[in-house]
């Protein structure tokens, strides 16, 4: 029996696509490059702090290239200092979700 874990994945924006459906409706998809995230140590390591790294150079090969925008959450990359192929992972938290109170 294979457990199934919820697993971020991380990628790069490569295009924004608009749905237009009769009555108004609208769907926005993100066209994304993907990262590994299932080879642990390989793709993707976790760091003492707790700091997710991705090696930039495994890029996931899969057929789902696109994502809804309320499955997004922003993401930006910092180049690891010590192994130049990785990436650490910075989430943000939208502007307009802080409470600036």
């Amino acid at each position: 029996m294979r457990i199934q874990v919820n697993l971020d994945y991380f990628g790069v924006l490569t295009d924004i696509i608009e749905l237009s459906y009769s009555g108004e409706n609208n769907v926005i998809l993100f066209k994304c490059d993907w990262w590994d995230v299932y080879s642990k140590g390989r793709g993707y390591k976790e760091d003492k702090y707790g700091f997710i790294l991705i090696n930039s150079n495994r890029k996931l090969i899969t057929n789902e290239l696109y994502t809804l925008v309320n499955q997004a959450q922003q993401a930006y990359y910092v180049k690891d200092t010590k192994d130049l192929n990785w990436l650490v992972v910075v989430k943000r938290k939208p502007l307009d979700c802080l409470n600036l109170i």
